[in-house]
């Protein structure tokens, strides 16, 4: 029986190794191009000068983004559980289309960010290297007070603990209609907005969708949130 061997002259190997690499650096530079230009768009150039907040790369939060780390959705998007620089944290992985663009955005999230009281949930950084920009705060343990009153694993909350959750959340509405630089409102007020601690201490979440008001302005051009929980005079 004769034996057939196929010859592969070694110019040949080397020739397929050199075009698979041009073939991936073109590939990894494209990649980074595109990284750039999301990045640009969400408006990096403005953040980067605002260097308290942090930015992550989408590198470090796509672990996060598995099923088993998720905890909810909303109308801004995806949310999940992970942990980033050993600090547990909530990220908002929004629809596309959700968020404002450019300056808009960039400018919302240093208003979040400056936003701190014991009462509103903290915005931690974001992620700017993808179409859509991705949202990190912090974590809170108990859920949304819509879960502990009407989801599956429903918690007794004595009257004490209810009062304290109503009197806490206005004072969080308080600090934002009248304490920061910028008059804020939030605009979809819900207990599905009203997370808690492991102490049952309320944080107001999902502001950054709302108008943010000039002092000297009386109306807004148009209105955002949830019509059913607005103000009828204010709608």
């Amino acid at each position: 029986m004769k034996s057939f061997y196929l010859c592969v002259h070694p110019g040949g190997v080397g020739g397929v190794f050199i075009i698979a690499a041009i073939s991936f650096l073109i590939l990894l530079r494209k990649e980074k191009k595109k990284t750039r230009e999301f990045y640009e768009k969400n408006g990096g150039r403005t953040l980067e000068k605002a260097k308290f907040i942090k930015l992550f790369e989408k590198e470090k939060l796509k672990p996060i983004f598995k099923s088993s780390n998720f905890i909810g959705k909303g109308g801004f998007g995806e949310v999940y559980k992970g942990i980033l620089d050993n600090e547990p944290v909530a990220v908002k992985k929004p629809i596309s289309g959700s968020v404002l663009e450019n300056e808009q955005f960039a400018n919302e999230v240093i208003i979040q960010y400056q936003v701190i009281h014991k009462n509103i949930v903290r915005l931690i950084g974001c992620c700017l290297e993808v179409e859509a920009p991705i949202l990190v705060y912090e974590f809170l343990c108990s859920g949304s007070l819509d879960d502990i009153l009407h989801g599956k694993n429903k918690v007794p909350l004595n009257l004490g603990v209810r009062l304290s959750i109503a009197a806490e959340s206005a004072d969080g509405l308080v600090y934002m209609h009248s304490k920061t630089s910028i008059k804020i409102l939030h605009g979809d007020v819900k207990p599905a907005n009203i997370l808690l601690d492991d102490k049952f201490v309320p944080k107001i979440s999902d502001f950054g969708i709302s108008r943010l008001i000039a002092r000297d302005k009386q109306h807004t051009g148009s209105i955002i949130g949830d019509m059913s929980y607005m103000d009828p005079v204010y709608l």
